[in-house]
C-alpha cells in the first residue's frame, strides 16, 4: 500500500495540471523516484499510477516514465561520498543506512530520497 499512498497525490497533481491547461489528453507523465523512497516494487508503483490514471478519460492512455535516482551520501565520519548499499539485515521493514566505507550510520543523504513529478505532456 506504500506505493498507492505515493501514487495517489501524484495522479491528483497531474489531473489538476491538465485541468489548469484545459488539456484534452494527458500523453506522458515523467516522474523521478529516489531509491530511498523504498518502493518495494517499481512495477507495483507503476501499476497504481496506471490504475488511477485510467479512471479518467483524459489520462487513460497516458504513458508513464519512471526514472529511479540512486542514493548518494556523504559520511560525517570518514568523509566518503558516493553510492549507498541499502541493507535490511537488522529489520526488514526499516532498512539500515550505513556508510559503505566505514559502516558508520552518521551520514548525510545527498540524493535519492525525493519523488518528483518532472513533466506532464498534454494535448491541448
Amino acid at each position: 500500500m506504500h506505493e498507492f499512498s505515493i501514487a495517489n497525490p501524484i495522479v491528483k497533481k497531474v489531473l489538476s495540471l491538465a485541468k489548469e491547461k484545459n488539456a484534452r489528453k494527458i500523453k506522458t507523465v515523467d516522474i523521478s523516484v529516489g531509491e530511498l523512497i523504498l518502493l518495494g516494487a517499481e512495477e507495483e508503483f507503476r501499476f497504481w499510477l496506471k490504475e488511477l490514471l485510467c479512471k479518467e478519460e483524459i489520462s487513460k492512455n497516458a504513458r508513464i516514465k519512471l526514472n529511479i535516482v540512486k542514493a548518494k551520501v556523504k559520511c560525517r565520519n570518514c568523509k566518503y561520498e558516493g553510492g549507498l548499499k541499502i541493507t535490511h539485515e537488522h529489520n526488514h521493514s526499516h532498512p539500515l543506512f550505513l556508510c559503505p566505507s566505514c559502516k558508520d550510520s552518521n551520514i548525510d543523504i545527498k540524493e535519492g530520497r525525493d519523488c518528483i513529478l518532472k513533466r506532464v505532456e498534454v494535448e491541448i
